[in-house]
């Protein structure tokens, strides 16, 4: 991991005090001026050497993530051939021999649809993929799905059942007291629905199919210019199949009873049902 130049600096000139120390020449960097020659060369010297750090950092990650893509079979692998799965209503994309290799003929990234990916495998042994397509993610269509599922079973490893899952978004209802600084009376309503909602649209690209924490939404609040506290009564996700009432219950009656909620389709967004949007269960109170 790459040091901060401020950690560079001081190895250089503690270094420097040192050498200069064998031969009797007495340093005392505690006297240097923000002008002071061997301070700035001392300086420039650390600004260099973080930054080659830095490149070392970055190069050594992009060779970890090929080589992860790489190795057939893995997760990683996996993600990477969905991405790069393409699909056209008007121009059926077809898979050749590409040398040894299954691939398209041409690669057009503007057919590569999937922006969203996760990989879980399940209890009977198949491989449950996940994916969404668009910003904001939404879910693939009918014939996307089929054609998606065509493309990993002509590209898998032969033995293995590969399952693509697309649905539509989770939804999340809370329902919650929101204490804020009266000054900021004609925005605060506006400006903390779109932060929660920009927060959801991150975490489900960033964090697709994985955890929503309660931790991070009270947080979140809380963190809006001229918020000053959040009370949270009541907060609910579920899948787009389920009502509401039958979804997970994460607070009730100001009481917190789950901490997290896994996204089933990898994505959520906020309740749509009617009386059930943050406008409609959000409470701005000023103090």
């Amino acid at each position: 991991m790459a040091r901060t130049v401020q950690e560079i600096y001081q190895i250089n000139v503690t270094n420097l005090v040192a050498t200069f120390g064998s031969v009797g020449i007495t340093i005392n960097p505690a006297t240097w001026s923000q002008t002071n020659f061997l301070r700035l060369v001392c300086y420039s010297i650390a600004i260099g050497l973080s930054l080659f750090e830095q490149l070392q950092d970055v190069y050594l990650a992009q060779l970890t993530e090929i080589q992860a893509k790489s190795n057939t079979g893995t997760e990683k692998w996996l993600q990477d051939k969905m991405f790069k799965f393409q699909y056209s209503a008007t121009n059926p994309q077809y898979l050749t021999f590409v040398g040894t290799n299954l691939e398209y003929q041409q690669i057009n990234p503007a057919y590569q649809i999937i922006k969203a990916c996760a990989i879980q495998s399940s209890f009977s042994g198949a491989v449950n993929i996940k994916v969404a397509k668009d910003s904001p993610l939404v879910q693939l269509s009918p014939a996307e799905i089929t054609s998606a599922q065509s493309y990993i079973n002509n590209i898998g490893i032969p033995g293995i059942v590969y399952n693509i899952i697309s649905t539509a978004s989770d939804k999340i209802m809370i329902k919650a007291n929101i204490y804020y600084n009266g000054n900021y009376s004609s925005v605060i309503a506006t400006n903390v629905i779109a932060e929660i909602n920009k927060y959801l649209s991150n975490l489900s690209v960033d964090r697709f199919g994985g955890d929503l924490l309660l931790s991070d939404i009270k947080k979140l609040i809380r963190t809006v210019e001229g918020v000053n506290d959040v009370s949270i009564e009541k907060l609910v996700c579920r899948n787009n199949s389920q009502s509401i009432a039958s979804g997970l219950l994460m607070v009730d009656g100001f009481d917190e009873l789950q901490r997290k909620y896994t996204m089933d389709a990898g994505y959520i967004v906020e309740e749509t049902t009617a009386l059930n949007t943050f406008t409609d269960t959000l409470t701005f109170i000023p103090e």
